[in-house]
């Protein structure tokens, strides 16, 4: 029963690993667009806990998806006003918040 669970887990953990090796590699063959231009105030950090990248820009200016998608979710938020979710390949999603407006809907 130990040999069983001790091949079960270094299957399981190998397994893990070529998944996440896939998705690296298939995030290194994506070209992602900067969604705006503007000055970025704060960038992504794990360490303190803040996942975006906060950018400001002049009033009104276009935002674009920085991948390929389908809106999943256009909408207003309490927190962070108008937002739009967009769902691309590869299991990602890019969030854009404190919108000025909403042009586009789910779809």
């Amino acid at each position: 029963m130990k040999l069983r669970t001790e091949i079960e887990s270094n299957q399981l953990e190998s397994t893990s690993s070529k998944v996440s090796a896939n998705r690296i590699n298939a995030l290194n063959n994506s070209f992602f667009f900067t969604p705006l231009n503007g000055i970025v105030t704060s960038s992504f950090s794990i360490k303190e806990e803040h996942f975006g990248t906060d950018i400001v820009s002049k009033e009104n200016e276009v935002i674009k998806a920085t991948l390929d998608g389908t809106i999943i979710f256009a909408g207003f938020t309490y927190d962070d006003g108008y937002v739009i979710q967009i769902q691309h390949g590869n299991n990602l999603t890019s969030i854009y918040k404190h919108l000025s407006s909403i042009t586009q809907k789910i779809g």
